[in-house]
């Protein structure tokens, strides 16, 4: 089937023109741009065939979405692909792994987001599966095995965590961890690195001749290369693991290892939360430890941006989502404040009356010309006293002079255009006559 694409007067779309079945069809394609309107003609021919049943496709289904974003995240070696069997569970399990994406509209999706509510879904976890939808029909249109999709559009989330754990607070919690997890929540609170980036640290990162801790591209979540420089404290620890390692002749490069010392620490949440029930703090979250090692940093004087180089943040958001300020900064601001208040006085009540000095005025006293009051110098009042400085309008001597400066800098139109103005006005007489003299004599000389 040959489809013809045209422009149709007084519309800003793109339409298409074939026949089918011996009867002519137009339809409008809805886009403005003739390459979507390309787009849109090639599905429109695909659907065609099935309908007469040549070259028919399978039709694409959610699991092949699902399918297209694994694949891309795969190929993007993106930290988060573990994060898309969580949200593929629900989407199968609410629209069907077999559903063509075809039926999977608008108003499919509020249905959706109504569904997971009701199974008192936060936002955003929602977020995350609907962001998995959307990125599946995205990369089905730019493969061109779709015209367009739905609008997919996400949540408002409200979850930013505002926990902090206090210095008191992570030695207690240190004294009912068991020891080998003392050593990585020692790194945890004074690095401010994710739970992640720890567990995942081998010995070829740390350098102890330089006494830092490099961590390359790939093992980051922003996939950028972050240095930390260890202190006494942190140096000490890392020694002693070492040696431990080389007495028992353990092959695993991680450094921070279980309880048995043969394998890395993959969960410890559990003796975390046994931790802080002992220390009787309430509930905290490990993430908590990333929020106090940057607000630690703030109040020991480092930098905005050497704290977010130090812990791995790419730009401020941390200090304006946890409001992270240096303490001494808030309690300057109110020592100012305080004194500030002390110095104020009510002010001094002015007479209503009295000319305002420094305004120029038209004076009466001085046959309508302008005048300004200047007050005399507070320091040096000798050199600067009061005066009256006078505004007046030209001589009739001296404005003839300055005709002649105008005519010769401006020509002759700003002197026509003060006779139209003045001409017939009182006390302007002399001053348009001489004006008019003046352009009288010009012509003549030029006659």
């Amino acid at each position: 089937m040959e489809i013809h694409l045209y422009r149709q007067k007084n519309s800003k779309f793109w339409w298409m023109r074939y026949t089918e079945n011996g009867q002519l069809v137009r339809k409008s394609t809805k886009c403005a741009k003739k390459k979507e309107a390309k787009d849109v003609a090639d599905l429109e021919r695909e659907q065609w065939k099935r309908r007469i049943g040549i070259g028919v496709r399978e039709p694409i289904t959610l699991k092949d979405l699902i399918q297209e974003v694994e694949k891309d995240y795969g190929l993007n070696d993106k930290k988060s692909a573990d994060r898309i069997e969580f949200s593929k569970k629900h989407l199968v399990e609410v629209l069907g792994e077999n559903t063509p994406i075809e039926k999977i509209t608008e108003h499919t999706i509020d249905e959706y987001k109504q569904t997971r509510k009701q199974g008192k879904c936060a936002n955003g976890t929602l977020n995350r599966e609907l962001a998995l939808l959307r990125r599946g029909f995205n990369l089905l249109r730019m493969q061109k095995r779709i015209s367009q999709g739905p609008r997919i559009s996400l949540l408002t989330e409200n979850n930013v965590r505002q926990g902090f754990i206090e210095v008191w607070q992570y030695k207690e919690i240190l004294k009912h961890l068991t020891e080998h997890l003392q050593p990585l929540i020692t790194f945890l609170y004074k690095t401010g690195w994710r739970k992640s980036e720890a567990l995942n640290l081998t010995w070829d990162m740390v350098d102890f001749n330089r006494r830092q801790v490099r961590l390359p591209i790939g093992y980051t979540k922003n996939n950028k290369p972050r240095i930390f420089p260890f202190d006494d404290e942190l140096e000490g620890i890392f020694k002693r693991l070492w040696n431990e390692k080389e007495q028992r002749h353990v092959e695993t490069p991680y450094v921070f290892l279980n309880r048995n010392k043969n394998r890395r620490i993959i969960d410890f949440r559990g003796s975390w939360d046994s931790a802080c029930d002992k220390a009787k703090i309430g509930t905290r979250l490990i993430h908590d430890m990333r929020r106090s090692a940057v607000r630690n940093m703030v109040e020991s004087g480092v930098s905005e941006k050497v704290a977010m180089e130090l812990s791995g943040y790419l730009t401020r958001t941390v200090f304006e989502n946890y409001h992270i300020v240096s303490t001494d900064d808030l309690v300057k601001a109110v020592q100012k404040v305080s004194a500030n208040l002390k110095t104020m006085e009510k002010p001094k009540d002015q007479p209503p009356g009295g000319i305002m000095p420094n305004i120029p005025f038209r004076s009466a006293a001085h046959g309508g010309d302008f005048i300004m009051h200047t007050p005399a110098h507070e320091t040096f009042p000798e050199v600067f006293p009061a005066e009256v400085i006078h505004f007046r309008k030209p001589r009739v001597k001296e404005w003839k002079g300055y005709m002649d400066f105008l005519i010769k800098k401006f020509g002759t139109d700003d002197i026509k255009d003060f006779i139209k103005k003045y001409e017939g006005k009182k006390g302007w007489e002399e001053y348009v006559k001489s004006a008019v003299e003046k352009i009288e004599s010009l012509e003549k000389k030029k006659s």
